[in-house]
């Protein structure tokens, strides 16, 4: 779960206070995360075959490219879209604050201070949500029940994934454990295979470079560890469906906003 991880960063796009009474809502095509604390709701989350029911103080993250139905009598909620550098997932993941007091005051605080519109509005907000995440981790990480291989696999492509050299066995090595094992640990607890994840990982690095609009597709690719532009293009497409060129111009920061 996302609230269990270290060592993530955020970049925030936008915040908003929403209330919603006798919605069914359909999302699809969102290509950034968002984190979510619902003040009041019934809402019913399906996607991929699976549900998902919020309620009254409920945190949750939304990953990018996850379609889902959101069907709810009421539901009011403080949310924060944002790019998430440092974790991968397609699950949508949500679990209940344990002091819904101070977590709803974080969440207001953030709203109220972006809705100002101060030139350095990204640069406060993104302080309050960094202290904010950190107690949502200090809530979660005690009741992870994640493999700590996983974890350390995890952090260690983290920290790697920009070295084109980097391979699954390479990281079963510094487990240690065998590259089978490792495999059947990332298909079981987060139903991918780790080459899959590390590949996600970079494409998703990729996507905020390109949108930044600083770095050429040749500097992107070498920034998220891929061999050379050419092969990072075709597995641009093949994740994405347009190219890295074509996906600068489709996708601006006014989009995401």
């Amino acid at each position: 779960m996302i609230f269990s991880k270290h060592r993530l960063s955020f970049r925030i796009l936008d915040v908003f206070k929403i209330s919603h009474h006798n919605v069914r809502m359909d999302n699809r095509d969102r290509h950034f995360g968002a984190i979510s604390y619902r003040t009041r709701s019934d809402a019913v989350i399906e996607y991929d075959g699976k549900t998902i029911r919020m309620q009254d103080h409920s945190v949750a993250y939304f990953p990018p490219d996850t379609d889902y139905l959101r069907t709810a009598g009421v539901d009011e909620m403080y949310v924060v879209h944002l790019d998430v550098i440092g974790y991968e997932t397609r699950e949508i993941e949500s679990f209940l604050a344990r002091d819904p007091e101070r977590t709803e005051a974080g969440f207001r605080a953030i709203y109220e201070e972006w809705e100002k519109k101060k030139r350095n509005r990204y640069y406060t907000v993104s302080a309050m949500f960094s202290n904010l995440f950190g107690e949502l981790f200090e809530e979660c990480s005690e009741t992870s029940g994640e493999s700590p291989y996983l974890l350390k696999a995890i952090d260690y492509m983290n920290e790697h994934f920009q070295e084109p050299s980097l391979t699954i066995p390479d990281v079963a090595a510094m487990l240690p454990v065998s590259p089978v094992y490792l495999r059947k640990l990332f298909n079981r607890e987060l139903g991918i295979a780790p080459k899959e994840y590390l590949t996600q990982l970079r494409l998703k690095r990729a996507k905020t470079f390109l949108l930044s609009g600083y770095y050429s597709v040749a500097e992107v690719a070498e920034a998220c560890g891929f061999e050379d532009e050419k092969y990072f293009s075709v597995v641009f497409r093949n994740a994405v469906g347009v190219s890295p060129s074509r996906y600068r111009y489709e996708f601006s920061e006014e989009d995401l906003q």
